[in-house]
């Protein structure tokens, strides 16, 4: 049986997994297949390598420097998340907390961050021989929020979010061969997404790139249905959804230590979930 976990990232709310993931590492519990979105592909590679407490330190400390995030940033460059400063300055090899890039490839496991293709609006989803111990654009990629964001350059194309064209990919997994799945949501696993809002003012922001405004338009339909056919897997056994109950006042940009410090220790208290429902399909 070939088990699959799905991260859908969420910002700073990615410190929930961050609790998940070093539960799964504490209890020696590994996955066949890993797709991560967003700031959900980052957190998913530090676990693929066995980087116990590597994810939480992006949130309880390097988040609250200067070169970060932040207006600053945004007025300045562009850009209100560092992506350069979070995957480059601090994550390459030589950088103060570097992805085991290496321990992730001896896994022999497979692994996809998604990405939106900015000229496009088309779901791309880079595997891990795109990955270098040196050039993690990838991750830049896959978390270029629209706006708060540059877009991020990738083989010579540029990218956003990958939330904004396959916000909850599933069907991806499934395609390659997944038999069962956990998905990470870090949000209230029942809550739907609403209609985007300040669309007039995204769509000048966004008028080089009018196919991801398009997906940020119809982007709430686009998870709501994932999310009703990912309810439909779950009532069949297939998968799993894990998400807190409450996010402890943390949002995709704000910064509270407390609130992170509370929603890290959820997470990692709902890892025995995961391990629970892996050990009822004999995979344990």
């Amino acid at each position: 049986m070939k088990t699959g976990i799905i991260d859908i990232g969420g910002g700073l709310k990615g410190v929930y997994s961050a609790g998940i993931y070093d539960n799964l590492i504490d209890r020696g519990i590994k996955f066949d297949y890993y797709l991560g979105v967003s700031a959900g592909a980052a957190n998913l590679s530090s676990y693929m390598a066995g980087q116990r407490g590597r994810n939480s330190n992006f949130y309880l400390d390097y988040a609250w420097r200067k070169p970060y995030m932040g207006f600053n940033n945004w007025i300045m460059e562009g850009n209100f998340f560092n992506l350069d400063y979070v995957y480059g300055t601090l994550s390459v090899v030589g950088g103060e907390d570097p992805l085991d890039v290496e321990a992730m490839k001896k896994t022999g496991k497979e692994f996809y961050a998604v990405s939106t293709d900015a000229m496009t609006g088309k779901p791309h989803y880079f595997n891990i021989d795109e990955i270098e111990p040196d050039n993690l654009k990838v991750f830049n990629a896959s978390s270029a929020i629209p706006v708060a964001c540059r877009p991020q350059r990738v083989h010579e194309r540029f990218y956003f979010d990958g939330g904004c064209s396959d916000p909850i990919p599933w069907q991806k997994a499934l395609n390659d061969g997944v038999d069962l799945l956990v998905v990470i949501m870090n949000r209230p696993v029942d809550s739907v997404k609403s209609r985007q809002r300040h669309l007039r003012w995204l769509e000048e922001k966004l008028r080089d790139y009018p196919n991801v405004f398009h997906d940020l338009v119809v982007r709430h339909k686009l998870y709501n249905k994932e999310l009703a056919e990912l309810i439909e897997l779950e009532k069949k056994g297939m998968a799993l959804r894990v998400g807190p109950d409450d996010l402890c006042g943390v949002s995709t940009m704000k910064r509270d230590k407390m609130a992170f410090a509370r929603l890290y220790d959820k997470g990692y208290d709902d890892g025995a979930r995961i391990n629970n429902f892996l050990k009822q399909k004999g995979v344990l």
